[in-house]
């Protein structure tokens, strides 16, 4: 059979994307269409068909030349990794903050000698 799209297929590609993350049906069979083809098949015939299809469906559809697109599916997807990455570091740091106050507690506790010797001068 075929195989299962994910998410991430789906944000690869790279469909327009309008106010209140929508996407328009034209865009989603563009992209399609080329992720079928093949990244090197943009021949004049492909690009006549593209234009063929944008004016058809400009017709039935007028408002969506008015749309303004906001971003990408591309665009999106480096947007949530990036978000991923500053809060995995983030947590990071607040973990290392707070296992520093702790250790600091219990040497206060322990009567150990004060937190600036347990790191060695390089």
């Amino acid at each position: 059979g075929l195989p299962e799209v994910t998410e991430d297929d789906i944000l690869q590609l790279d469909i327009p994307l309008y106010p209140s993350d929508r996407a328009h049906c034209i865009d989603v069979l563009q992209a399609l269409i080329s992720r079928t083809l093949g990244p090197n098949n943009n021949t004049d015939e492909f690009d006549m068909i593209k234009e063929l299809m944008a004016e058809s469906f400009r017709a039935a559809f007028p408002t969506l030349a008015a749309e303004v697109v906001e971003t990408t599916t591309k665009q999106r997807l480096r947007e949530i990794r990036a978000a991923i990455v500053l809060q995995k570091a983030f947590r990071r740091f607040k973990n290392y903050k707070r296992n520093e106050a702790l250790e600091g507690i219990q040497q206060t506790k322990t009567g150990s000698p004060d937190s600036t010797s347990r790191h060695p001068k390089v």
